[in-house]
């Protein structure tokens, strides 16, 4: 798993060392993820760094309606060689702003019923680490929220793979600060051990 991940790594570099490579890839994404009943993605400046740093200047997810979530300014940040000791380590995912302006419509297929409780947490085929999870401005209309609102996220996670009879253990601090006045900050500072039944 961890060799096709870096020779699709390999293959991109490859790919986006020119700024036309750089806009097919923008557009091969948009393509992957834009769906039949109109719902759209729009990437616009991919700026070189591949394969260790991608930024993009903006993303647009759009439905028959128009737009619902725009993101500016985004950052991902990894260690690519981690991949060759079978493990994800990303230093930073960011973005400057995230505005969910309204929800998309929800699907028309039913819901499968689900046991109560908490959903399973998936097992990994790799070790999983965000260094940094950050959100400067997000942004929720009135719709969303019942009242327009302005919040900051910042925070970390942890996941282990299938190896060392640790699958599906997680950690994970966040803390979501209002950027308006009035309210109170909001942290989580959490371990999940499935294995043990725990949840700390």
């Amino acid at each position: 798993m961890a060799g096709a991940l870096l020779l699709l790594v390999l293959i991109l570099v490859g790919l986006t060392q020119t700024q036309d490579g750089r806009d097919r890839l923008a557009r091969g994404v948009e393509w992957l993820l834009s769906e039949a009943d109109g719902s759209a993605v729009r990437i616009t400046g991919i700026a070189p760094g591949l394969p260790s740093r991608l930024q993009v200047d903006h993303i647009e997810v759009a439905d028959a309606a128009g737009t619902w979530l725009a993101v500016d300014d985004v950052l991902l940040s990894w260690r690519p060689a981690a991949l060759l000791a079978g493990r994800l380590h990303v230093t930073e995912i960011s973005a400057r702003t995230v505005a969910l302006q309204r929800l998309p419509p929800a699907s028309k297929e039913p819901a499968a019923s689900e046991p109560a409780g908490p959903p399973p947490l998936p097992h990994l085929p790799i070790a999983v680490r965000i260094g940094r999870l950050a959100v400067g401005e997000l942004l929720l209309a009135e719709s969303v929220a019942g009242r327009a609102m302005r919040l900051g996220i910042e925070g970390k996670l942890a996941a282990a793979d299938d190896r060392g009879g640790e699958a599906g253990h997680l950690r994970t601090s966040i803390a979501v600060l209002p950027l308006d006045a009035g309210g109170g900050a909001v942290l989580l500072d959490a371990e999940v051990d499935p294995k043990r039944g725990i949840l700390d």
